[in-house]
């Protein structure tokens, strides 16, 4: 895969003209996923999530449907219910701050280049997400056009959890570094009587990231490449009417995207 053509997939994906909706990156080594996820369990039981269903969330506007939960982990206070910067645009000057507790945890954020934010994502036993879009291109500091890719890494799931994207249904198996594009028409539900928990992270689109994502350039040793090939979907649903976020930049300038700098 060369920028150019994964950047042409996002394209079109995010304007719903077939391309990328998801990708199966690197599957993750069994003894460092099972470290990870004691992680994320232990760091669960001692930290305070914010709820989706506020207000004053930043993601309420998804409109979510029964517990939906999150926590924050990269930000510029240490407060896991802090999400006043996930969506800002920028990689500076956020940090993880409770690494010294969390290693394994520590070791995925600090390999993973660019990081905007990251989350862990909770949907309990019948929660959900409605139907809503965002967008891959944005706007730099420097006033070029780059990009954000959402990545979906699931360390607990159920065979009714499922992620529809323009559509196409997708049930993401726990283990695995899927690319996901936030550009498609995408809605979330956990059907099954477990939570549904995933590790979700965005990234600015740099030569660092494309280098890891392509394996282009060699990736920690517990990340195993997967081909970077799209899932099977399970089944296709109709969309019906959605929530979206106002374009950043306009169809013209979407075209010029490509890898970034950090910012």
């Amino acid at each position: 895969m060369k920028p150019d053509e994964l950047i042409a997939g996002m394209l079109a994906g995010d304007q719903h003209q077939g391309g990328i909706r998801c990708l199966r990156l690197f599957g993750v080594a069994r003894p460092f996923f099972a470290s990870l996820r004691a992680d994320v369990e232990r760091y669960r039981k001692v930290n305070k999530p914010s709820e989706i269903g506020d207000m004053n969330h930043v993601t309420h506007w998804t409109n979510p449907h029964g517990t939906a939960q999150q926590f924050s982990l990269l930000n510029r206070t240490g407060c896991s219910g802090d999400f006043s910067t996930d969506h800002d645009l920028s990689c500076r000057n956020k940090w993880f701050f409770d690494c010294h507790k969390y290693p394994i945890l520590s070791q995925l954020i600090g390999d993973w280049p660019h990081l905007v934010n990251f989350r862990i994502n909770v949907l309990h036993p019948g929660a959900s997400l409605d139907a809503h879009e965002e967008h891959v291109p944005f706007r730099t500091s420097t006033g070029t056009i780059g990009a954000r890719l959402r990545f979906h890494l699931p360390l607990l799931t159920n065979d009714n959890a499922e992620l529809i994207l323009d559509g196409q249904v997708y049930r993401l198996p726990a283990g695995e570094v899927h690319l996901i594009n936030q550009g498609c028409v995408h809605s979330a539900d956990n059907r099954g009587e477990s939570p549904r928990v995933h590790l979700v992270w965005d990234a600015l689109l740099t030569k660092r990231l494309f280098r890891l994502i392509s394996s282009t350039c060699p990736a920690p040793d517990y990340l195993i490449a997967l081909g970077a090939v799209a899932p099977r979907a399970v089944a296709t649903r109709s969309i019906g009417p959605y929530r979206r976020l106002a374009p950043a930049v306009s169809r013209a300038e979407a075209a010029t995207m490509n890898l970034c700098l950090p910012q």
